[in-house]
């Protein structure tokens, strides 16, 4: 019955009466460009996540008021939130512009960062079309039966995959072709449930399928 929307001009909230419409009811964070909107179930905590320099927002009533959070982010341009359940509770994962992933075992009181991104090869190609030409982490996925598994798509740049929970990283190839106009520009990666070595992920050179291993480039851009 509540339906909230990230726009150029803050959050959009809509309600809806029981086998009503869809109205709109208020608008926060107006003086901010939202980029990305989360939902932790267990908490019932909204995230709410600005470009430039927005910061992060943490709201405990569904929407209505909103208080920062940006303790240990170094950069307040953010692009991708995350939210992980784990044995010993939630974890909640950012994306930052320049390129940082950072990780938050209080429900984003306290945010730490995992430069351990940074140390993989090709990091001087990583860029973005638009000036001034800096890349970002743009989406976080997680291994469903191996919780210490992470991919991060780089747009653009690289896709980015750790086993030990973000400290260490390889870049996964496999899936690059010369003929592309885009550097390794990736997007989203999704992975199905059922048979977690098979995923899909989608960029500016359209939709990639990963089968154990194996590549196929399904669509073009």
């Amino acid at each position: 019955t509540r339906l909230l929307v990230a726009t150029l001009h803050g959050i959009q909230i809509f309600d809806r009466a029981p086998g009503g419409e869809w109205a709109l009811s208020s608008s926060k964070l107006v003086d901010h460009h939202i980029s990305a909107l989360l939902h932790e179930p267990k908490s019932g905590l909204l995230f709410a996540g600005g470009h430039y320099d927005a910061g992060l927002w943490v709201s405990n009533d569904k929407g209505e008021s909103w208080r920062p959070c940006n303790e240990g982010l170094e950069s307040r341009h953010i692009y991708t939130l995350a939210a992980q359940q784990r044995e010993d509770g939630p974890v909640l994962w950012l994306g930052t512009e320049p390129p940082m992933l950072y990780r938050s075992v209080d429900l984003g009181e306290r945010w730490t960062a995992l430069p351990g991104m940074l140390k993989v090869g090709n990091t001087d190609k990583w860029t973005f079309p638009p000036p001034p030409h800096v890349a970002h982490v743009k989406n976080i996925a997680f291994h469903p039966a191996r919780p210490d598994e992470i991919y991060i798509c780089i747009e653009q740049g690289a896709l980015l995959k750790s086993v030990d929970a973000g400290e260490h990283w390889d870049e996964v190839v496999g899936y690059e072709s010369d003929q592309d106009f885009f550097y390794n520009d990736n997007h989203r990666v999704l992975i199905r449930p059922s048979d977690p070595d098979d995923f899909l992920m989608n960029g500016g050179e359209g939709l990639y399928r990963c089968k154990h291993g194996v590549w196929t480039h399904l669509t073009d851009r």
